[in-house]
């Protein structure tokens, strides 16, 4: 088969015998030659057909075979410019946080509420640090949403029911419900002096996104516990169904009683919630068989256990001796419970408001919300009174 080198030499050399049959026959073409140069025409066009033809086959070659090329470089483009953008937005971030210094690269990350939201490395830092003080949030299921979030649960199952041959079928759907997760606003405000921002030494980032960790974590951790659900999230403690028990304190009984209250499908994969007084109490019981039911992990990166399985401790459990009545045990599959996260942390520097003292405010907020979502996957245990 002929390139299309060829082709177009063979078109050349056909176009040039046309040429030179009408330059030998300039007082025209008899019938003979007349057909000599019809058939030298049409041959030349079909050349050209065929030229052209792998000309276009060529050219979608060359195309798709460029294609990733030319999307990598895109992509790298698209990459470096986000590098570019996020850096200039992250020295812009700084100077706005030290000096109170403005720039257009600020209108990215402003939020709806006012402030900045922080860029990543201040955002993993403080995420980091609110997690060392929110024992939960590893365990429980975590969503970030951009509005208010509807889940469906299933409130009941349907059933199936043995029948003979050719007998009717029970009619049985499983209902429905809705779980809505909205946005509360957590919030801190924090004051630093002036002569600490004029110290180039100053990591002024690391400080608030440590500062604002440390509050948010303890916060996050009282409300997705014992929250109320009015302004800030519903916790475990009101989402929960309770498990009866005759114990009045905290004993192997109470605690069987919360262990097996639970559902089979769940308890695999439960965990206890319970107050540090609470864990001093558990450590002293002994088995029928003498035997202690909490177990000491002796393996790093292993956790304790209570009757097989893990434990967390927190202070806004109830203990038993403050008020018999009091939540003093929660266990079930955490992930039962979910929190959803609006946006990420956004800062705001206060330049007037305490410059009398020598002080320049930073607050700091987020807007997170977190219910249980599967009621039947968490219990609690509620002491009887004494």
């Amino acid at each position: 088969m002929k390139d299309i080198n060829d082709l177009l030499q063979e078109r050349g050399n056909l176009i040039e015998q046309m040429r030179s049959l009408s330059a030998k026959h300039s007082e025209g073409f008899d019938e003979a030659t007349q057909s000599e140069y019809n058939a030298i025409d049409a041959r030349q066009e079909e050349v050209k057909v065929q030229a052209d033809r792998i000309a276009r086959e060529n050219a979608i070659a060359h195309e798709v075979s460029s294609a990733p090329k030319a999307q990598k470089i895109a992509l790298e483009q698209k990459e470096e410019a986000k590098a570019t953008n996020r850096k200039e937005y992250v020295n812009s971030l700084m100077g706005y946080l030290r000096r109170g210094q403005y720039s257009n690269a600020l209108e990215v990350g402003t939020a709806g509420e006012g402030g900045y939201l922080t860029h990543d490395d201040f955002d993993a830092n403080f995420r980091e640090v609110r997690d060392d003080y929110n024992a939960l949030r590893p365990f429980v299921d975590v969503i970030t949403t951009t509005g208010d979030h509807n889940i469906r649960v299933e409130a009941s199952n349907g059933v199936s029911v043995w029948g003979d041959e050719e007998s009717a079928y029970a009619e049985g759907d499983s209902a429905f419900g809705n779980v809505q997760l909205v946005a509360h606003k957590l919030k801190r405000l924090v004051k630093v002096s002036e002569e600490l921002l004029q110290d180039s030494d100053f990591n002024i980032e690391g400080y608030l996104a440590s500062a604002f960790g440390r509050s948010h974590g303890m916060a996050e951790e009282t409300a997705f516990i014992a929250g109320s659900g009015s302004g800030q999230p519903t916790g475990l403690i009101g989402g929960a169904v309770a498990v009866t028990t005759a114990e009045t304190s905290i004993t192997e009984n109470a605690l069987y009683d919360l262990f097996f209250g639970l559902g089979r499908v769940y308890r695999g994969q439960g965990t206890f919630i319970v107050n540090d007084a609470s864990v001093r109490t558990i450590r002293g019981i002994v088995n029928g068989s003498g035997d202690k039911i909490w177990q000491p992990s002796l393996m790093a990166g292993t956790p304790d256990m209570i009757l097989g399985r893990p434990f967390i401790t927190s202070s806004s459990m109830g203990v038993a001796t403050t008020s018999p009545e009091e939540c003093v045990a929660i266990f079930g599959d955490l992930k039962n419970y979910t929190v959803a996260d609006r946006t990420g942390l956004s800062v705001l520097r206060l330049n007037e408001l305490y410059r009398n003292n020598g002080q320049v405010g930073f607050q700091a907020s987020s807007r997170v919300d977190g219910k249980v979502v599967q009621a039947a996957g968490i219990k609690k245990l509620v002491l009887a009174a004494s």
